[in-house]
């Protein structure tokens, strides 16, 4: 309808013909099974828009590429690679700061606990309480820093960066505050005993961390200098690269940021490319995977640079991340055989059911959280109950199921000293092998359970199992950076390569590994540990490819100190992959993976890589908004503002005066265009009007003035017109009202739309489809009104 048209309706959309009533969950839930929460979640998605992900090609936009010299391009061009590479060195510096600073912070206790014990002659209480002070003050501090600064900086943040690549602009997700939270949030949560574990601090708040340099870089626009300054080197930058300050281009640097991310973790730029391939964006360009792969491979030499300094040798790059995903000498050793696969397929099944367990609880885990634990003060005393329940089980447990091993066993360590398989109550010359599980890091105890050369006993192995993962459900939800959940908000997110999974996978394969070897002489434990754990996360994140590549480089040969090359054998790549994805095919019997689960949950509007099965007989006219607000191409600044002011749409439809479609123009333009007073007060005097450049639109990106700040004149609002045609996205992507919903879905998947508008015959808009039309489309409602309305299959064909 027309803004003349809309100013006098007295109708919405509940009192339209059923039959045209677009089909969202945005009615009431039609079952427990949509959650009983839903309502806060809703409301909490209201405030999560869509981005622009396509270019504005406006007339603007068109002349400024016809009048840009080759020259100039080839420069554009180059500052793209620049800030790709800075991209790349800074999160392998946050990557190498993150780890020096846990370290320290971790040995400084460990190292006071163990010289109280010796002081005190192997007293309890003492250095008990001394850790349990230690791990409080962390802890505590990390909650409040996330609970009372900046909650977006909780959790891992990954799922949020997901959305954000699937076109949703989640709120302070990638601010420098939020940046700062999750950094010292997660070193002091890690320092504080939560089973966290350097594995999460890298390869989640890592892969959030990149994403917010690359987000940060890319805007070049530091507001937390201060306005003024703040706007002189925003100025000074859209010399250099303000051609990139889009939600186009922003996207793309922040995939570049996710992979970084994860090469940081474990030296894995093809797993860091592949990951932010097949499980983060959604819109994929050919040229970005050349800067990914740079970005990916800087980020992983920066850190291995630094690494290498730290040990004194600098230059030698022997450990290209901050995880080795154990030693491949191990696997190989043992090596596999064809009769082995037979016993692959029971660890893959194994895996794939605990995975999809793992995401029934982690929604069932959410739902609680979100019924009793609201209030800030609420989340500060789960915060204090879960620390001291993990201080007393990996305090007390390693003393009452004591098994002390001969130390001469673990070989020489890197700095002389072992913190991570000190004593604790056992004889000199030993160390206690129940602590090295309870206490040491997640990452040495990964290495344990991964190597050939460290001998558990089974009752260990079973003794531990169930207590590692009672604290990891109860420690994944709370209010501090690093655990499997978003507080309050994402519910149920794990992080890739999460330390308490990863850790019960590989002790499950090991105990199975164990049991099999009994019955067969020639399998070794050792290779059933690496791929349960990979089974295991495969079952809850159902990333088969770039899972596999991770596991495969992040699995590197131990050569001497002063070798020059790290070789990644990949001679367990068949089985790795072969049981990755039987595992992924289990878990997708029961449920659609953790991620998935959580966007359901917390109400993103993420599309899937496919259409539902079910919606095969659905055509554009059943999803659509059939009550459009269209816009002339001169249209009335009295129109304008009312219609920003009473609706909440991000895009409007253009159309002349004859209703033919021309295109669309964003919210966002028009606020600018009227705090810039680009209008007339002649309709037919357009010639006169001001003209905003786009660099203006550039220098406001991404915060843009709101209708709110708009401050005209009366005279100025009932008198004057604007010239909408400069500045209008011409030629969109358009369908018909007959169009499948199959093929409206793949638009929006693979185009990265947010709008599209349905015409007819004659060029007439009749609706338009946003996102979230597609996202909240619901089966259940559209089966019912099928029945409702009586419409047999083929009349709907």
């Amino acid at each position: 309808m027309s803004a003349d048209d809309w100013m006098d309706r007295d109708s919405s959309v509940l009192s339209m013909p059923e039959a045209s009533r677009p089909l969202l969950v945005n009615d009431e839930p039609t079952s427990e099974d949509d959650f009983s929460d839903i309502s806060s979640n809703r409301t909490r998605s209201m405030s999560r828009r869509e981005m622009d992900q396509i270019e504005v090609e406006n007339k603007l936009y068109q002349a400024e590429l016809r009048a840009q010299k080759r020259f100039h391009r080839k420069l554009q061009q180059f500052w793209g690679w620049i800030l790709i590479a800075i991209i790349g060195v800074a999160t392998g510096l946050t990557a190498f700061s993150v780890g020096l600073a846990s370290t320290q912070l971790a040995d400084l206790k460990y190292k006071l606990t163990v010289t109280t014990i010796h002081a005190c002659d192997g007293c309890i209480a003492k250095p008990f309480f001394i850790i349990l002070a230690f791990n409080v003050v962390f802890v505590l501090v990390s909650a409040f820093m996330v609970i009372f600064w900046e909650p977006a900086a909780g959790g891992s943040g990954i799922p949020q960066i997901k959305g954000y690549l699937n076109g949703i602009r989640v709120p302070n997700i990638v601010r420098a505050k939020t940046f700062l939270v999750k950094v010292v949030g997660v070193v002091l949560a890690i320092s504080g005993g939560l089973i966290v574990g350097k594995a999460v601090t890298v390869a989640a708040p890592m892969v959030h961390s990149g994403a917010i340099l690359a987000a940060g870089f890319i805007q070049g626009q530091p507001l937390s200098l201060g306005s003024v300054l703040g706007k002189r080197i925003t100025k000074l930058n859209l010399g250099v690269w303000g051609r990139y300050r889009s939600d186009q281009f922003k996207r793309d640097f922040v995939a570049a940021g996710v992979a970084a991310g994860i090469s940081a973790s474990f030296g894995a730029p093809l797993g860091g490319l592949l990951f932010a391939i097949e499980d983060s964006a959604s819109f994929w360009r050919q040229k970005l995977i050349w800067k990914i792969c740079l970005c990916g491979s800087l980020s992983a030499f920066t850190l291995n640079f630094l690494l290498s300094g730290q040990r004194g040798h600098w230059g030698v790059l022997i450990q290209p991340g901050l995880i080795v995903f154990g030693n491949n000498n191990d696997f190989v050793n043992g090596g596999y055989a064809a009769w082995h696969f037979p016993f692959f397929i029971i660890v893959a099944v194994l895996g794939g059911v605990l995975g999809s367990m793992f995401v029934g609880m982690s929604v069932l885990l959410h739902k609680m959280r979100n019924r009793f634990i609201r209030t800030p003060v609420q989340k500060i005393m789960e915060v204090l109950l879960v620390v001291t329940i993990t201080t007393v089980a990996t305090y007390f447990m390693p003393i009452i199921l004591k098994s002390c091993k001969d130390k001469k066993d673990l070989g020489p360590t890197a700095s002389g000293i072992d913190y991570s398989h000190f004593t604790f109550y056992c004889p000199q010359g030993t160390y206690n092998q129940m602590a090295t599980l309870f206490f040491a890091s997640q990452e040495s105890t990964m290495t344990d359970v991964l190597s050939q050369h460290r001998q558990f006993d089974t009752w260990e192995l079973l003794s531990f199992l169930p207590f590692h993962l009672f604290l990891a459900c109860i420690t994944n939800g709370m209010s501090v950076p690093g655990g499997l959940f978003v507080p309050g908000l994402v519910g149920g997110e794990a992080t890739i390569f999460d330390p308490s999974t990863t850790k019960a996978g590989a002790v499950m394969g090991r105990l199975l590994g164990e049991w099999i070897s009994t019955i067969v002489s020639d399998v070794e434990p050792v290779v059933f540990a690496m791929l349960g754990a990979a089974s295991v996360l495969a079952g809850i994140f159902r990333t088969p490819i770039s899972l596999t590549a991770i596991i495969i480089e992040a699995t590197h040969s131990e050569r001497d100190t002063l070798a020059l090359l790290t070789v990644t054998d990949i001679g367990l790549s068949l089985p790795v992959f072969f049981v990755v994805f039987i595992s992924k095919w289990i878990g997708d019997f029961f449920d659609s993976g953790i991620y998935n689960s959580v966007y359901r949950v917390i109400r993103y509007p993420v599309l899937n890589w496919d259409p539902p099965s079910w919606s095969q007989w659905l055509e554009a006219r059943h999803v659509m908004q059939d009550d459009v607000i269209t816009m002339r191409t001169r249209e009335s600044v009295k129109n304008i503002i009312r219609m920003l002011r009473d609706t909440t749409h991000n895009g409007f439809p253009v159309v002349r005066d004859d209703e033919k479609f021309v295109g669309i123009i964003l919210r966002s333009q028009l606020t600018l265009l009227l705090t810039e007073r680009a209008f007339v007060r002649d309709r037919d005097d357009v010639k006169n009007q001001k003209v905003v450049p786009l660099d203006k639109f550039r220098e406001e990106y991404p915060r843009f003035p709101s209708i709110d700040d708009v401050t005209l004149s009366e005279e100025d609002i009932e008198l004057s017109w604007m010239d909408l045609e400069p500045y209008i996205n011409l030629h969109p992507y358009t369908v018909h009202s007959d169009t499948s919903f199959g093929r409206v879905f793949r638009l929006f998947r693979s185009m990265g739309l947010r709008h599209l508008c349905v015409v007819d015959e004659a060029n007439h808009v009749v609706g338009i489809i946003t996102r979230k039309d597609l996202a909240y489309l619901d089966r259940k409602q559209w089966d019912a009104r099928r029945v409702r309305l009586n419409l047999s299959l083929e009349s709907m064909q």
